[in-house]
């Protein structure tokens, strides 16, 4: 598994797309079925890509993806798009590199599920997937049922 990065920054951004997962994420949030659940994992797992961000550092060849604390849980973050990730490390403290760039590296979906499962043995809690009104979070602890009832081969 090799974490592919790039070091972006605000004039390679372009034109965005609408957000397909705050849709998603309201609906689960607010019928609370398993229909709206099941649509919402459906399309994250199906994700050809996540993207990952980590803070600064001089060793960048080192960077891995970042795994904050979430109500005292280690949990890693995931972006299900890459002006989505860009927005987080512009808007949070110590995610910025010089002159509004950000470091994103993105993985392919399946080696993510294994990756996720290697955290998982290895105490991380959680998913953060996404930030503010299209994020939502996934135990880790849950993954490998959730994909054996959406019938997802990983």
């Amino acid at each position: 598994m090799e974490l592919k990065d790039i070091l972006i920054d605000k004039s390679k951004m372009g034109a965005r797309t609408l957000n397909p997962f705050k849709e998603l994420v309201t609906k689960a949030h607010d019928e609370q079925t398993e229909e709206a659940y099941n649509t919402l994992f459906r399309r994250f797992l199906n994700m050809e890509n996540l993207y990952f961000v980590a803070p600064p550092r001089e060793d960048w060849e080192k960077s891995g993806p970042f795994i904050g604390n979430i109500k005292g849980e280690p949990c890693i973050f995931a972006f299900t798009d890459i002006a989505i990730a860009f927005d987080f490390c512009m808007n949070t403290k110590g995610f910025q590199w010089e002159d509004d760039k950000a470091f994103i590296m993105h993985l392919p979906m399946n080696e993510c599920i294994m990756m996720f499962r290697q955290l998982h043995k290895n105490g991380v809690f959680g998913i953060r997937i996404n930030e503010g009104s299209a994020g939502f979070f996934i135990p880790l602890s849950h993954l490998d049922g959730i994909l054996e009832h959406l019938e997802i081969k990983a």
